[in-house]
């Protein structure tokens, strides 16, 4: 499976990349909507470009993002609180070896804790691009009026908004299991995207120990995913969400240690998958074998 990506949060010169026109109303709606529901997740390095923002109708949705990360530093502080009584409490009482181990659990999250407190979106990080389940991230689709660039969730709901249970992996939807998987044949055949990033990522086996590691394909700045989406009805609008397809690996991937990469889609392919009306599913299966010709980087992630 490939757990994570690197986006290009640059949204107005991704969407020209891919002639598609950015939907600002739709990157309204869900920077709204996180205000309501702040469990929503959306990277720094997206917030951080509506923030600097030169077009006045994207710039209007700065304060938003201000508003978001004003209410989060409160929501932060009022945990730090909670979590130190927490502590205080487990190290009045019996000190055995489970109290122990939940004062460790507490004091981990504390470090966690202050560290997103006082994390500026004047501060630059590494992971600000990355997107990791659950995140959104901007991705291309075929709309009744063109082509577009929209925010989507990486991972798949179900048609009437819940989440499919977290055992499975519904972030990615497998080439083979295009036809026969209850998640994707819904979605195959009729709701299609691609999804570009820099970099994806997995956990891969090393030297005898679990590393993370990067994967990006030599002399490309970019790369993208044939993707499959779902459209389902949520409080405060629909709710789109996304999975890469993945297949079996090129050779220095799987000697990497991972055994799936993204289905990078020949350019020249795309308008077909983004417009699968009137395809039999043996054209998009055959469609998908049309791969961008590339060599995949691999180090560990930062």
């Amino acid at each position: 499976m490939c757990y994570s990506a690197r986006i290009r949060p640059q949204l107005a010169d991704l969407a020209s990349e891919f002639r598609a026109t950015l939907d600002l109303d739709s990157f309204e709606a869900l920077i709204r909507m996180r205000l309501k529901e702040p469990e929503l997740k959306i990277p720094f390095g997206m917030d951080r470009y509506f923030l600097h923002a030169k077009d006045p109708a994207e710039a209007k949705l700065a304060k938003y993002v201000r508003e978001f990360h004003e209410a989060e530093k409160g929501r932060r502080q009022e945990e730090i609180k909670a979590t130190e009584l927490e502590m205080k409490e487990l190290a009045q009482g019996k000190p055995t070896a489970a109290a122990k181990k939940k004062i460790e659990v507490r004091e981990r999250r504390l470090v966690k804790l202050e560290a997103k407190l006082h994390h500026e979106l004047s501060d630059i990080s590494p992971l600000d691009d990355r997107v990791y389940p659950f995140y959104y991230a901007p991705v291309v689709a075929e709309g009744k009026h063109g082509r577009k660039l929209v925010p989507m969730r990486y991972r798949v709901r179900r048609p009437d908004g819940g989440e499919v249970p977290n055992q499975y992996n519904v972030f990615n939807a497998r080439f083979d299991s295009l036809e026969s998987a209850r998640t994707w044949t819904p979605l195959f055949g009729r709701f299609h995207a691609i999804f570009p990033f820099t970099q994806f990522y997995e956990w891969v086996e090393q030297d005898g120990k679990k590393q993370e590691i990067y994967f990006a394909p030599e002399k490309r700045a970019l790369m993208w995913a044939a993707s499959l989406y779902s459209v389902a009805k949520g409080a405060h609008g629909p709710l789109l969400s996304f999975a890469m397809v993945t297949d079996d690996p090129p050779p220095e991937v799987a000697a990497a240690g991972h055994d799936r990469c993204p289905i990078f889609l020949r350019e020249d392919q795309m308008p077909g998958w983004l417009t699968p009306a009137q395809k039999t599913a043996e054209n998009l299966k055959s469609l998908l074998q049309f791969k961008e010709k590339a060599f995949y980087l691999h180090g560990l992630a930062a």
